[in-house]
Order: C-alpha cells, then structure tokens, then sequence
C-alpha cells in the first residue's frame, strides 16, 4: 500500500507526455540532443539561454523541470541527456519523422504501396 504522501505526489506531478507537448521543454530536449553531437558545442546554461534567447530564470524553470523528470543532468557545467533523456530524445526524433513523412504521402498513395508489397488483402 502506497502512502497518501505519494499518491499526492505522483498526481500533482504533469506526465511527461504532458510536458514534452508544451514547446518550453520540447525546444530544450531536441536542442540538447542536436548538440550533443557536436563537440564544438558548449552546452553550458549560457549557451542554452542564448540558444534559445531565454531569460536565465525561463531557463532555469525548463531545465529543472526536465530534470526532475530525469531527463536532463548538468555534469562539469554542461548539460546531458540521461539514458532516459536520450532514449525520449530519439523517440521525438521518430515522431518527428513520421509526421513529416505522413505529410509527403497521402493514404492513397500508402495503400498503393502496401498492396503492392503484398501487405494487404
């Protein structure tokens, strides 16, 4: 049995869903996850408020809420993605591509191809 404190807890809490659907904390991750790969790339709190022109208390907001869902850490004064964070990182990079592809492609055009690939009655 779980005890009123963190039942309390789990529901004052937005799903993580909820929030990588608000723009703040979504720009942040992909950001984070663009630049990672770059190692030219500084990725200290000033370079993200500058990145994304914010005010050093917007970012300050974004990334303790990214970090309290485990998503960010700050490590020597750079900012990582954790396992969780590179993992809902890739998956937002899969949404995205999926969204652009279905954009390209009308059903139509979808249902041809699957008929041809055998993939349908």
């Amino acid at each position: 049995m779980t005890s009123k404190s963190n039942v309390r807890t789990s529901f004052s809490k937005p799903t993580l869903l909820r929030v990588l659907s608000k723009s703040e904390y979504y720009d942040v991750i992909i950001m984070i996850g663009n630049e990672v790969s770059n190692p030219d790339d500084n990725l200290s709190p000033e370079f993200i408020r500058n990145k994304l022109n914010l005010t050093k208390k917007e970012c300050n907001s974004r990334i303790a809420i990214l970090m309290s869902y485990g998503l960010v850490d700050l490590i020597n004064n750079q900012y990582i993605l954790t396992t969780l964070g590179k993992d809902t990182y890739e998956s937002l990079r899969i949404i995205d591509n999926a969204i652009k592809m279905h954009a390209t492609f009308d059903t139509t055009n979808i249902l041809e191809f699957w008929k041809m690939k055998g993939l349908t009655n």
